[in-house]
């Protein structure tokens, strides 16, 4: 059976174990989850988090 190389593929999920392959990225929903996980330095990172995180 011939293989069908998908080397520039990237796998969107939602950061389930089985799915840490290759390259991986988090939907936007999952990956907003994260912010709030965030350590911001300067009044300007914490604002842009916090825009985020509403």
């Amino acid at each position: 059976m011939p293989t069908t190389d998908c080397s520039p593929a990237v796998i969107l999920s939602d950061d389930a174990g089985q799915f840490d392959v290759g390259l991986h990225a988090l939907c936007r929903v999952h990956a907003e989850r994260l912010v709030h996980k965030l350590d911001t330095f300067t009044p300007a990172q914490y604002a842009a988090q916090q825009h985020i995180a509403r």
